[in-house]
């Protein structure tokens, strides 16, 4: 009996051992075509070893013992494999839909890697980041790559013989939320309420091409194709408050698709489109944007489903801006924006109103625009806020704050615009304090503070040679008024003293231990370390 090779087995060499068992003693014949061998099988044990050229053989092997009996003639078919198969090509199939024309860019983790058949090979291994992944005849796969990451595959095709020949090695950089639907102004302008922009932003660190990038809402309508490339904005973005009155060019990162171009009165140059969009419903969209992979899509990002705010989620029309004791109260259409630190869209805390300090000059017909039509959403500061040089952000109200400098900005969006109002820090709790410094009276929805008291002033409290320096966790407050009347009428600053002495006694200067009037906020925080 031929004990070894099997059958049908393969091999990487031309030398290859036959071994078998018969009775002991018995002389053993071997043949493969014209070459034939003989051996005696010593305890009942035989071998033999023949070169082989590349390719299929048969040889075949029979016995005989000394009283002349013979075996049947038994065989054994092998095929000797010199060459190793074919490298196939591979490709990962949502590359072709790349985000970014310089390399593999996907929002999506779920890839389609196919290869070419190999020619010479019976099976294939999938690899991926140097480690196996799966072992196929196919020539296709389902892998998932890795977030934030590149990931990297290649294919092996094994033949039967043991050889194996790698496919180039291709990698996929996967980003689910690259570009983000940023700012939208549903409600349109003051000038016209058709006039509806939505804005688009780039949030990854790569040139984006928008050839596959569609946004649409979920009832098909508006459906957007966009176009062109878009270029990073995290390297240009800034904290802070900026309004933008005279820049007429679309910052980096940013898309801005108008239903005309006159929308924004600028002009605005750079990156967008002018298409005349179907009109966003003022009860509410859920807009999503597509990155269009061939054979499906795959949502990169959505506002609320019309349920989770019963509408728009954020933004309005004529909604409250700030009021004033003799000029009444102003309202504007404010847009909705995605909050600078927002995540998921789906989410409502994803969006604010826009806050009315970061503004844009003009809609067509050159009103104010309370949005950011090109550049970096607001901050979402409230209705009161303060800071103080070099930091370009308000603390969170009842945050540690340190204050480094006695420059600072107080935010009284409450008061409107083109209206006068008064302005103080205090040292304590409202009721229970001293004023540390008050600010300026200003037309100014932001008022800068001008005026330190002697002695007692900011800069005595943070200076290297400070005897008073606060505790950390003490607490401090600013306060805002709105004013009384415009200079030259009796009741211009008429309110200062009395809101000074009720911040810092409980009582204004009559004694009375109500505010003066109740168009006025507080802004309270605590010395940090």
């Amino acid at each position: 009996a031929i004990v070894s090779p099997a059958d049908h087995s393969f091999f990487a060499t031309t030398s290859v051992a036959f071994a078998g068992t018969t009775t002991a003693g018995a002389l053993v014949f071997a043949a493969y075509g014209a070459t034939t061998a003989t051996t005696t099988a010593d305890a009942g044990e035989w071998a033999f070893s023949f070169v082989l050229p590349e390719g299929n053989h048969q040889l075949s092997f029979s016995a005989s013992d000394d009283a002349g009996n013979s075996s049947a003639t038994s065989t054994r078919s092998v095929t000797v494999d010199l060459s190793a198969p074919v490298a196939p090509a591979l490709a990962i199939e949502e590359c072709a839909y790349s985000l970014s024309s310089g390399f593999c860019l996907l929002a999506t983790t779920t890839v389609s890697v196919s290869w070419d058949v190999a020619s010479g090979a019976s099976h294939y291994g999938l690899w991926k980041n140097g480690a196996l992944l799966a072992t196929t005849t196919a020539t296709t796969s389902a892998a998932v790559a890795i977030e934030n990451a590149t990931t990297t595959f290649s294919v092996v095709a094994y033949d039967m013989a043991g050889h194996a020949a790698t496919s180039t090695e291709q990698e996929a950089f996967v980003s689910l939320r690259p570009l983000i639907i940023n700012e939208i102004a549903w409600m349109g302008t003051k000038a016209f309420a058709e006039d509806e922009w939505i804005e688009v932003k780039n949030v990854s660190p790569y040139t984006l091409d928008l050839s596959r990038v569609t946004l649409a809402a979920s009832d098909g309508a508006p459906y957007i194709p966009l176009s062109g490339t878009l270029a990073p904005s995290i390297a240009k973005e800034k904290d802070g408050i900026h309004p933008n009155f005279n820049n007429p060019h679309i910052t980096d990162g940013f898309f801005l698709i108008e239903r005309r171009s006159e929308v924004v009165s600028l002009a605005l140059s750079g990156g967008g489109m002018a298409v005349a969009f179907d009109q966003l419903s003022d009860s509410g969209e859920e807009l999503r944007l597509h990155w269009e992979t061939g054979s499906g899509t795959t949502t990169v990002d959505t506002t609320p489903a019309l349920a989770v705010c019963n509408g728009w989620c954020a933004g309005g029309i004529d909604l409250f801006l700030g009021h004033s004791l003799y000029a009444g109260t102003t309202t504007a259409h404010r847009t909705m924006e995605r909050a600078r630190a927002a995540g998921d869209g789906a989410l409502a805390a994803s969006w604010q109103d826009n806050d009315a300090y970061s503004r844009t000059s003009g809609d067509a017909g050159n009103n104010i625009i309370s949005g950011t039509p090109g550049w970096q959403n607001s901050a979402g500061i409230g209705d009161i806020a303060w800071y103080c040089s070099p930091d370009v952000l308000p603390p969170s109200p009842g945050g540690s704050y340190k204050p480094m400098t006695s420059e600072c900005t107080y935010f009284s969006r409450f008061i409107r615009d083109s209206t006068f109002r008064g302005a103080a820090l205090y040292r304590g709790t409202p009721g229970s304090a001293s004023r540390v410094s008050k600010g300026a009276l200003s037309f100014d929805s932001t008022i800068r503070e001008i005026t330190n008291d002697a002695g007692q002033n900011l800069s005595s409290l943070i200076s290297s040679s400070a005897t008073n320096t606060p505790n950390a966790g003490e607490p401090f407050f600013v306060a805002v008024w709105g004013d009384g009347g415009v200079p030259g009428t009796p009741l211009y600053g008429s309110y200062a003293k009395d809101f000074d002495s009720y911040f810092q006694t409980g009582l204004d200067t009559n004694g009375n231990a109500t505010p003066p009037h109740h168009h006025y906020r507080t802004f309270e925080w605590i010395w940090g370390p």
